[in-house]
């Protein structure tokens, strides 16, 4: 049983660096008291009948320094890393690499280790499976992941110094045919319905349904999963006819913090049922299945169609807000589609007609249950007559329609085929008929301003009618209450390079500056959980509306103990803890030395910068702000060490989390991991770490607004704290 309880080395590292910590009321971390003994990973890979994962990093195969390093692994891995149906097949592997924090990218160049991902991970094939994972997380405050296929946004299906249930492998599918029952009740429900393991795709629910001549309420993309994408709602093409995919649900099994293995319905456990749909993933448990209803699989006439004028073309944007406008009324005739607006990008059609970059919305109008394209071109005549009669010679028109037997023909066609395996964060809007229709200069100037973080912004019509006039089971779910208005959901991202904090920043930053227009414009909405901004400000509004105080009482009465968290968390409890939201402040044990030396250069230094609300701090504060920059003079890096060596004057570590805020006299430091706690360390240690006293945090984050300012700050502040510790050390 060696090869289960093995940690990687970073793991190991950090054993030995917090050996004698303890924290009863928090998370465990490798090292303190309440971390598993080998002997309780083994009992628990028993448990599991084997199925106790200890995964590399999928990328250390292009390292040389690394055990698993293979060439020609690396070079295959390298061809597949920006490929979705890569990362669904590795047990830890994510989509957007932030989340990992860059801990083992392919490029050699950069430091690899395993400290951004789970060292054990529950390889689920059964619901026993998922309890006995969920109760050895509980009894041993082991932090708790779920991942299914890693495509979530919000980076909820990783941790570091976490135990992860995979529920990749729970693949059954079963059909039923005219009704279906619901459990722990008589009462019947008419018409087909199919219910799938909780690590079905997307494109398996289509080829099963298709089968039967049918489809599901879906996503987009062939590997996206089925759990984090309708516990956060699920949009589709399909939902301005049929609703979102959580109103599709009929019953799902899961399994809660408490370990209860529990059918939910409109009949039993109904807080539950109510809350897992909309309410946002690994949250109130781990689901293990969902029954969903089918529909019968339509014929679709399809246009792709652009409108797009010069890039530099001053009316470019009027021509978009009026296309934006229209879609209200076309949906309501029974269109939907996925657009989006571009700003001076590469024609993708070139044309000797047509300018070589364009400013333009580009995609496609979907029309179900038609055998030609006639009555599509119908409804799109009076939009296409408008736009040629009133911008002749400046806007062009692009149409093209394609007919397909089937909804699947057509995903077949036209799913998402983006890339994965960057560092990319998103930030999104619903948008409703009167900002669509009202004040269309407005909309106009908004949407010009939402392209210029990433260049584009989406505009799916995939709400309207349907949405509006879905009759969930049991009247109603967690989904947020902006849906029902919504038209359409615009949609942004923009990528960074890795170990970059100045790039990152600024396109957090960006991103906020770019929707702050149409924010205005539609004051009483809000976003998509599954697709939301981390750092929104205003985050229980945006993402649940009225709905967020119903899911934090069940939030807390489902899961008192908190089994499933998040760092920096979005369900903020009495003392300020948040459920759902990641920001970026990394448990310091990626930046051990003996971790990344071997690429030095590209340490990179995490600042937390703490703010409590109370006289004492527990396990519980929130964590109200976190910044970072980057120091790669080893110089500075040498004095920084120094300055900590003589800031702890003692091994004396608290046996518990509860303590005083820091006193710039004794320069009691704290330190925080990613489950929330913090931890007071007066350790000598080689430990790449900056820790602040009050007035260094004060000041910290009253000095410039940029990376560059507090930089600065940083390092007029260290001279500083370096003779005020000497002199406090020599007073002791």
């Amino acid at each position: 049983m060696q090869g289960i309880a093995a940690l990687p080395t970073v793991v190991s590292l950090a054993a030995s660096v917090h050996a004698g910590a303890a924290a009863p009321a928090c998370k465990a971390f490798p090292g303190s008291a309440s971390w598993p003994s080998i002997a309780s990973w083994d009992k628990l890979n028993d448990t599991l009948g084997g199925r106790l994962l200890t995964p590399v990093p999928p990328a250390a195969v292009c390292h040389p320094e690394q055990a698993t390093y293979n060439a020609d692994a690396c070079t295959t891995l390298t061809q597949q890393w920006t490929s979705f149906d890569f990362h669904t097949r590795d047990p830890v592997s994510i989509m957007w690499e932030q989340f990992s924090n860059d801990t083992c990218l392919p490029d050699p160049k950069y430091p690899c280790s395993a400290s951004g991902y789970p060292p054990y991970v529950v390889n689920a094939t059964t619901p026993e499976h998922v309890q006995a994972g969920v109760n050895f997380a509980r009894e041993n405050d082991v932090r708790l992941v779920v991942k299914g296929t890693g495509h979530d946004d919000n980076g909820r299906s990783i941790a570091p110094f976490a135990l992860s249930i995979w529920t990749h492998h729970m693949q059954d599918i079963a059909h039923h045919r005219g009704e279906f029952k619901f459990a722990g009740s008589n009462k019947r429900i008419k018409g087909n319905a199919i219910t799938v393991g909780a690590g079905v795709q997307m494109y398996d629910v289509y080829t099963a349904t298709a089968k039967n001549g049918e489809t599901i309420v879906g996503g987009g993309g062939k590997s996206v999963g089925l759990g984090g994408y309708i516990t956060g709602g699920g949009h589709s093409i399909l939902a301005a006819r049929y609703g979102l995919a959580a109103d599709n649900v009929l019953q799902m099994e899961m399994v809660t913090p408490g370990g209860d293995f529990l059918t939910i319905n409109e009949d039993q456990n109904r807080d539950l049922f109510w809350a897992m749909r909309g309410g946002g993933g690994s949250t109130f448990g781990v689901i293990t299945s969902f029954t969903l209803k089918t529909h019968p699989s339509p014929k679709i006439a399809f246009a792709n169609w652009y409108a797009v004028a010069a890039a530099e073309s001053p009316v470019a944007f009027d021509v978009i807000a009026y296309v934006l406008s229209q879609f209200p009324s076309l949906m309501d005739k029974g269109v939907s589609g996925y657009f989006y607006v571009a700003r001076d990008t590469p024609n993708p059609i070139p044309s000797p007609e047509l300018p070589e970059t364009i400013t333009g919305v580009l995609g496609g109008f979907m029309l179900q249950d038609v055998s030609d394209g006639d009555k599509l071109q119908a409804l799109l005549k009076p939009l296409n007559d408008t736009i040629n009669a009133r911008w002749n010679g400046t806007a062009h028109i692009l149409q093209q329609t394609v007919l397909y037997d089937s909804f699947l023909d057509w995903f077949n066609v036209n799913y998402d085929q983006g890339v994965a395996g960057a560092n990319l964060y998103r930030a999104s809007r619903l948008v409703g008929r009167k900002a669509l229709t009202g004040d269309v200069k407005a909309l106009a100037e908004a949407y010009k301003a939402a392209t210029e973080a990433g260049g584009a912004i989406t505009a799916y019509l995939v709400a309207g009618e349907g949405v509006r006039n879905a009759k969930p089971q049991g009247g109603a779910n967690a989904v947020n209450p902006a849906w029902r208005s919504a038209y359409i959901q615009s949609l942004t991202g923009v990528a960074y390079a890795p170990f970059n904090k100045t790039a990152e920043d600024e396109v957090i930053r960006a991103l906020d500056k770019s929707l702050q227009p149409l924010k205005k414009l539609t004051p009483n909405s809000g976003a998509y959980i599954n697709e939301g901004f981390l750092f929104e400000k205003d985050w229980q509004k945006t993402f649940w509306g009225d709905n967020y105080q119903r899911l934090l009482k069940i939030k807390k009465k489902v899961d008192p103990k908190n089994v499933f968290v998040k760092h920096g968390e979005m369900f903020e409890f009495p003392d300020g803890l948040r459920m759902g939201q990641l920001f970026d402040l990394f448990f310091a044990m990626v930046y051990l030395e003996p971790a990344v030396g071997i690429h030095d250069a590209f340490v990179e230094w995490k600042l937390p910068v703490l703010t409590w609300k109370d006289q004492a701090c527990t396990c519980d504060d929130a964590l109200e702000t976190s910044s970072a920059t980057s120091h790669k003079d080893a110089k500075k890096k040498q004095d920084w060490d120094i300055a900590i060596e003589e800031t702890y004057h003692s091994d004396d570590v608290p046996d518990a989390c509860t303590h005083s805020l820091m006193r710039p006299e004794s320069y009691e430091h704290k330190c925080m991991d990613r489950s929330g706690c913090t931890y007071i360390t007066r350790r000598r240690a080689s430990i790449r770490w900056m820790f602040q006293s009050e007035d260094f945090v004060d000041g910290f984050m009253a000095f410039g607004t940029t990376m560059e300012d507090r930089a600065h700050f940083v390092e007029k502040e260290f001279a500083r704290l370096k003779i005020e510790t000497t002199a406090a050390a020599a007073e002791m």
